[in-house]
């Protein structure tokens, strides 16, 4: 079904953390927090600006992190967050998402350090229908209890849930054009799909990162390349 309220989106480095900052100095009752890696900056004085005045906040960090998030995790809880780490059942809990007040959240590709913010290029979406927001909060609630969320009936796309088969279906549906810009290209099935595709006359482009910071695109550029489908580095 359509959304109730369209999606707000924004392109790092020029939003910087206004976004994020905004809608946090926003909250009266409850913030909701998991982030792959927390960093210095407006979010993370914001949150704890937020807990010592009263609001409940939670905060789950990537365990897998733990040398980057330990800090954080110190300053949180001393200003009066609770503060978990991830599921170990998850190698990476990557996912970069806030719900404020269980009205609004953002949702967003990269981590939560402003000097990041800067020089990254990732995206940021402001999601406030009702429907997208409860199930954030159903997700992180379990994830926060470390139990199996129901997301038998969603917008989102989650991984390990539904993402894979979801954007799998997004690339098939494509008739005419196809630009990707990925922080890699690893997928084996993502990747015979731009293929499938490619093969029946749709036109793609492919933005990567570079391989010196992520090895594996050297091989996912090779692979295009023998496909015919044009790649970069970013």
């Amino acid at each position: 079904m359509p959304r109730a309220v369209p999606l707000t989106v924004w392109a790092e480095p020029e939003a910087g953390e206004a976004p994020f900052v905004d809608a946090l100095a926003s909250a009266e009752l409850s913030i909701r927090v998991m982030v792959y890696e927390m960093g210095f900056g407006g979010i993370l004085d914001t949150l704890k600006q937020k807990a010592a005045l009263g609001v409940k906040v939670q905060v789950i960090l990537d365990l897998s992190k733990q040398s980057i998030n330990q800090k954080y995790f110190d300053q949180l809880s001393a200003a009066g967050a609770e503060v978990r780490w991830s599921d170990p059942a998850f190698t990476y809990m990557h996912a970069k998402v806030l719900v404020v007040d269980e009205a609004l959240s953002v949702v967003s590709t990269g981590n939560y350090l402003a000097s990041q913010m800067k020089k990254e290029r990732n995206y940021v979406a402001r999601d406030d229908d009702p429907d997208d927001v409860a199930d954030l909060v159903a997700l992180f609630d379990a994830d926060w209890e470390k139990l199996t969320p129901d997301l038998s009936c969603t917008r989102l796309l989650v991984s390990p849930v539904n993402a894979r088969e979801r954007l799998l279906a997004f690339i098939q549906g494509a008739q005419s054009t196809l630009e990707i810009e990925s922080m890699q290209l690893a997928d084996t099935q993502v990747r015979a799909a731009l293929v499938d595709r490619k093969e029946a006359g749709v036109a793609i482009r492919a933005l990567l990162a570079d391989p010196t910071w992520i090895d594996a695109n050297a091989d996912a550029a090779a692979f295009l390349a023998q496909n015919a489908i044009p790649a970069r580095y970013q």
